[in-house]
């Protein structure tokens, strides 16, 4: 067993995890997000990719988005089954983005990911992906606006170039959406009311969604704590609780009560799920 163990770790690190309670799972990323049932947040130095930036990227706030989530039960982000839709990739490289994004004038980050742990067959990108190139016959586009593999084996390294946005970048008009994603992204669970109270409150003579989205975000920045120590016991209510009682919690709390806020406002949205960057070597 220790031979086989040094020969494969990758099979050994999955079979642990079988043997490990659910709650004392490393967090890291996932295909869903269940408030509240994932025991003390641990720390890892398992290094799940290495990145490298071949352009100035002073000043932005780096985060490595692999996928997102629209339906929201209450308690968990998740969602419904996607096969997605295949983009080819010719000659080592495939332009994920429309026309009209590749012309928006903006600041761009070329950059090369290096995955190193398993993480499912999800691809990470920097801000708007635009260009990929990648040792691959096509990957696969996903609904929820994420890229995998689709299982097919390549190298674990790529290119990519993406758009990042600012406050600074001129608006983009965002695509029509169908009246069935509509109702997927402002669908809310039965809470506490003083969530939806708090949100008009919030963005009290805001006229556009973007203003509106920013003062939710400026609000949970400066007027809620960090924090990695969980409940002792679930509440039936995670987002009202964290929003009107506790005031404090970890990252999944903050992104599912900005979402919920703008879906009270009538605004469609979602949970992005990923990893901040690490240390720089």
């Amino acid at each position: 067993g220790a031979v086989f163990f040094v020969l494969l770790p990758r099979t050994a690190h999955a079979a642990l995890r079988h043997l490990i309670p659910d709650r004392f799972h490393i967090s890291g990323f996932s295909n869903e997000v269940l408030l509240g049932q994932i025991g003390q947040l641990r720390l890892s130095s398992t290094p799940v990719m290495h990145t490298r930036i071949y352009n100035s990227a002073a000043g932005v706030d780096l985060k490595w988005r692999g996928t997102t989530l629209a339906q929201f039960d209450g308690r968990r982000w998740f969602n419904e089954i996607d096969r997605g839709e295949p983009v080819l990739v010719n000659r080592h490289q495939a332009r994920l983005a429309a026309l009209e994004q590749l012309g928006r004038p903006g600041r761009r980050v070329h950059y090369e990911v290096q995955l190193k742990s398993a993480t499912d067959d999800v691809l990470f990108f920097l801000g708007v992906p635009e260009v990929i190139n990648i040792d691959a016959p096509q990957i696969i586009r996903t609904a929820a606006s994420g890229y995998r593999t689709g299982g097919l084996a390549f190298s674990s390294r790529y290119e990519a170039i993406s758009f990042v946005d600012d406050p600074l970048s001129p608006p983009l008009t965002p695509p029509m959406m169908s009246e069935a994603a509509r109702r997927v992204h402002l669908q809310t669970p039965l809470m506490n009311p003083g969530v939806a109270r708090l949100a008009r409150e919030v963005t009290a003579g805001k006229l556009t969604s973007e203003a509106k989205a920013r003062a939710i975000e400026s609000h949970l920045r400066t007027q809620y704590g960090y924090t990695t120590e969980l409940l002792r016991e679930p509440v039936r209510d995670p987002v009202g609780h964290f929003l009107l009682v506790r005031r404090q919690g970890h990252c999944e709390y903050f992104a599912s009560s900005m979402a919920i806020m703008l879906r009270t406002l009538g605004i469609p949205s979602r949970v992005a799920t990923g990893f901040q960057s690490g240390s720089y070597n």
